[in-house]
């Protein structure tokens, strides 16, 4: 076989393997991006401003000429995405054009959304009067549901081909004690 042609085809299987490793393109975040805070304290004064904010999606609402999302903002990261903290800057509300299904836009979900300020509504959470500044969507990204993989996940004799031989393996990890039975006095 030609040497040529080998080093060809290894170099279209590299690129194409290389593509498939391909991470997600970042959404970018302006620098002067306003924060959610100072736009709720002077909402007339940013409108029509464009924004790039992002969060935990808390309800979806589907309207006749549009769906409301409304989001917990939380910090973004260098690619866009949420960061998963306890940290949160506020509420606001992503407005769409059309129709957007909540079981897609699902409570839990994270979002980025990218557009500019409308105005402001007010909403009750709880018995306490809300005011949320409303985003009219130009571009987003829903980003994937996360899961997280608890150590009960895994398969233990997949991954050591001692268990459970060993002595450091015994009592078993899935060792449940039985329930104690109490006999009630006579």
């Amino acid at each position: 076989m030609d040497n040529k042609y080998i080093r060809l085809t290894s170099l279209a299987t590299l690129l194409l393997m290389l593509a498939a490793c391909a991470t997600v393109e970042p959404f970018p975040v302006p620098a002067d991006n306003p924060p959610l805070a100072s736009v709720r304290e002077n909402i007339p004064a940013h409108q029509n401003q464009h924004v790039v904010w992002g969060g935990r999606i808390l309800a979806t609402e589907v309207k006749q000429a549009f769906s409301q999302v409304t989001i917990l903002a939380k910090p973004l990261d260098s690619n866009g995405e949420a960061v998963q903290t306890d940290q949160s800057y506020g509420r606001f509300l992503a407005r769409f054009s059309g129709f957007r299904d909540p079981a897609i836009f699902a409570v839990g979900r994270d979002l980025t959304i990218s557009g500019t300020i409308q105005g402001s509504e007010t909403h009750k959470i709880g018995e306490y009067d809300y005011l949320y500044p409303v985003v009219n969507v130009e571009t987003y990204r829903l980003w994937p549901v996360r899961t997280v993989q608890t150590y009960d996940d895994y398969d233990y004799w997949w991954y050591d081909p001692w268990y459970p031989w060993y002595p450091w393996y015994y009592p078993p990890y899935h060792y449940v004690p039985a329930p104690l039975k109490i006999k009630p006095n006579p």
